[in-house]
């Protein structure tokens, strides 16, 4: 009988003062990605992919945009983004300055694309002797510090770089007559 009214009074306290615990809220992550392309272009490919981590592992990601290289660098390496997609130059300074550890990698070896306007003047490698090539940013590795390698050393070509902060400016550059090759 006494378990009977204790079940009773618990119920009816239960009853009277409703538990009014709340739901507990998804933990939200952030994911930075490199701004290799306009961040309109980073939105459209990124977010299915992230709509669907974030379902997967029931967690919120939130894609921090960048309109350039050198402020993405700026907040990677001051450790503000959970998650930062990079090339591997990047990711092994950001491991050295904010404790980033690579999750996955690619198998494929390294290449850089060189472009040159189309019926320009630019029709080989030699011609960019003393010209001005755009690169995205210093530090961008198979856009630029592989490509300056490449051209000076393998090369031995001498240019102007001009940095002119994304994949999409180089090539602008190239098609306006800004660059001699990008």
């Amino acid at each position: 009988m006494k378990r009977l009214r204790l079940a009773v009074l618990l119920l009816g306290l239960i009853v009277l003062y409703p538990f009014h615990g709340q739901a507990q809220e998804k933990k939200t992550y952030t994911l930075a990605v490199i701004p290799q392309m306009p961040v309109s272009e980073v939105f459209e490919r990124w977010t299915p992919f992230v709509k669907k981590l974030s379902q997967e592992l029931n967690v919120e990601f939130k894609i921090l945009p960048y309109n350039a290289i050198s402020q993405f660098e700026t907040d990677v390496f001051a450790g503000v983004p959970d998650f930062a997609y990079m090339n591997s130059l990047l990711a092994l300074k950001a491991k050295g300055k904010s404790g980033y550890v690579p999750l996955i990698r690619d198998n494929n070896d390294l290449i850089g694309i060189l472009v040159a306007k189309k019926g320009g003047t630019v029709t080989s490698v030699q011609d960019l002797q003393g010209k001005a090539i755009a690169f995205p940013a210093p530090n961008a590795f198979a856009a630029s510090l592989y490509m300056r390698a490449l051209l000076t050393e393998k090369e031995k070509v001498r240019f102007t770089p001009d940095y002119v902060k994304t994949h999409n400016n180089v090539y602008r550059n190239v098609v306006l007559d800004k660059a001699a090759a990008g």
